[in-house]
């Protein structure tokens, strides 16, 4: 049943942005995949779905749905697909091919016709609610449209306080002290992940990671405008989407805060976003602006920074994520060109955990710096 209602969601979250789909449905016959090895004949139409670009989804009955961006190579991948179904006479077509947005309707219709198969197979009574349903030994791995769906349902019904947590950003002087510049806000994903749906990898699919962040960025927002004695005589940053810049949280965010204290809050967006929609990003940049918000991209890599010019963006500053994950290729002479040709004093080096990022970030003239390794330095030489 999780399938169904998986593919019904993603369809519908793509239609809603209007994005261009053709998705197959091919129905199988029961010699397909009753075999003494397994489902080997769907595990090979699955290889070459993924080999065309595309997502499957399975149904509980073993039929198979094909999502594509764009429009493939139909032919040819139809051809290759009907290697692997057995001949079906009451079947004589076992693909069936929709064009979407043109064809949604017909799309949902066929969907709803297998959740009414996986009701009367499974006989399914009242459906678990959120938090029961992300705890299931069937949640796990990547995120999906179904536990998205579930993971919001669930942030609607929690206190996010519970969640938040701080980390400054430090300034090292000309005497190497460090001094605190500003405090980031931000919802503890690891905390919220080892407590609620543990059995889920959030950072992909990326698109689907970043309707995450958007709901995690809403709820934040609206705590933070409801309890603003509490921040707003301190320099802060909130991470943030684009498609949150443009919500109704942000509105309420704007409306109780004054702009003569709107220089003190740092609004950072993810470099992802640039690659998703480039120009509505920068438009976000430029909204944020205009209300007197500074204004940082978070992110950056070593492995994307020589493909954007950021330094031609309107920001006030660059968090380049330097963490040992994230390391490899940092020495390589296009990323440092592209290092050098920011200004130091505008890039911050986050995620700072080990010495070798310090030093090599001092060695550029980078001043600004984030991470448990400062927050240990800067404490020991308070104590």
């Amino acid at each position: 049943m999780i399938a169904e209602q998986d593919f019904i969601l993603a369809i519908r979250r793509f239609n809603r942005l209007n994005t261009a789909l053709t998705v197959l449905n091919v129905v199988r016959y029961l010699a397909d995949y009753n075999e003494p090895d397994g489902d080997s004949a769907g595990a090979e139409l699955q290889a070459l779905i993924k080999k065309a670009g595309g997502e499957t989804y399975v149904m509980s009955n073993g039929d198979l749905f094909a999502m594509f961006k764009g429009a493939p190579q139909l032919d040819a991948l139809t051809n290759a697909m009907m290697h692997h179904l057995a001949p079906q006479e009451e079947h004589p077509q076992p693909i069936i091919a929709y064009h979407l947005p043109k064809d949604y309707t017909s799309v949902r219709e066929r969907a709803n016709a297998y959740v009414s198969l996986a009701n009367a197979a499974e006989h399914m009574g009242e459906m678990q609610s959120a938090t029961l349903a992300l705890q299931s030994h069937d949640v796990h791995g990547p995120l999906t449209a179904w536990s998205l769906s579930q993971v919001e349902t669930l942030l609607e019904k929690i206190d996010i306080k519970r969640y938040v947590r701080t980390q400054p950003v430090y300034y090292q002087g000309d005497r190497g002290i460090w001094e605190k510049r500003s405090i980031d806000f931000f919802v503890s994903v690891t905390d919220l992940k080892r407590e609620r749906f543990p059995k889920l990898i959030l950072e992909t699919p990326e698109r689907l990671f970043l309707e995450l962040c958007y709901a995690l960025d809403r709820k934040l927002l609206l705590e933070m405008a409801s309890c603003k004695e509490q921040w707003e005589n301190k320099s802060i940053g909130l991470n943030l989407s684009v498609e949150t810049v443009l919500s109704s949280a942000f509105a309420q965010f704007c409306h109780v805060l004054p702009k003569a204290l709107r220089r003190t809050i740092n609004f950072e967006i993810h470099r992802s976003e640039l690659f998703l929609n480039f120009t509505t990003t920068c438009n976000a940049f430029s909204v944020l602006k205009e209300e007197g918000f500074n204004v940082g991209i978070d992110g950056i890599t070593a492995s994307v920074l020589p493909y954007i010019e950021f330094n031609r963006m309107n920001v006030d500053y660059y968090k380049i994520n330097v963490t040992r994950d994230k390391w490899e290729g940092m020495h390589d002479p296009a990323v440092l060109r592209a290092l050098q040709a920011l200004p130091s004093e505008k890039i911050i080096f986050s995620h700072c955990d080990h010495d070798e990022a310090l030093k090599f970030g001092q060695k550029l003239g980078v001043r600004n710096y984030q991470g448990w390794l400062i927050d240990d330095l800067a404490n020991a030489i308070v104590s």
